[in-house]
């Protein structure tokens, strides 16, 4: 520390208990909100994982625009004909939770930084086979974690998806598979939610092949 630091901190001890607060709030309030955020969020997905119910597939939407709740809904309703019934329930459930950030901005909010520390834990975890990705994040992820993408299907070149979901005019929307770990292979319902993955992975796959061909 150099003689103006060591002056600074002496003068903020020699402040009474209040003004050092105030001080404190005032340089680092930024900082102590994303850490935070952070941990209520890391400790909000523990608890998610403890008391989380059992689908047949999980996919997590990263999106850094609002998006229609009831669509990502209809979507996932439509994939129940593609999956197996894993937990035996006599009934097909998807479950995509919907997280939205703006990545992108100079200055990220304080939601959109906790996103970012969200994906590497979920990715370490094996949390998700599948990912829906707007550009900002499909580029993230390629950027950053390109080691840990399989696959990647642009859904919105697809026109009944692209609808579905209600994409923009020249937006793009990724379906993205995570690649298998080692610790996947050795669950079974781990396993058997990625045959279920691998299924509407192939499914996309042959829709822009049929449409391909017709063009």
């Amino acid at each position: 520390m150099d003689s103006e630091g060591r002056r600074a901190k002496e003068m903020i001890k020699g402040l009474p208990f209040k003004e050092r607060m105030k001080h404190f709030w005032y340089y680092y309030s930024r900082h102590v909100l994303v850490g935070t955020l952070g941990t209520v969020l890391v400790a909000w997905s523990v608890v998610q994982c403890v008391n989380k119910p059992t689908y047949d597939l999980d996919i997590a939407y990263y999106s850094s625009r609002a998006v229609d709740q009831t669509a990502v809904d209809a979507f996932a309703e439509s994939l129940d004909p593609l999956l197996k019934d894993i937990d035996g329930n006599e009934a097909i459930d998807v479950f995509i939770p919907l997280y939205v950030g703006n990545i992108e901005a100079e200055m990220m909010d304080q939601q959109s930084q906790a996103l970012m520390q969200k994906i590497p834990l979920e990715l370490a975890a094996d949390d998700y086979a599948l990912y829906i990705l707007d550009k900002p994040f499909m580029d993230f992820f390629a950027r950053v974690y390109p080691e840990a993408v399989d696959n990647k299907i642009l859904l919105s070149e697809i026109p009944e998806t692209a609808e579905m979901l209600k994409c923009y005019e020249g937006e793009e929307l990724y379906l993205v598979t995570i690649v298998e770990s080692e610790r996947v292979k050795k669950d079974e319902k781990k396993m058997a939610e990625r045959e279920n993955a691998y299924a509407v992975e192939a499914y996309f796959e042959k829709l822009i092949e049929q449409n391909q061909t017709e063009e």
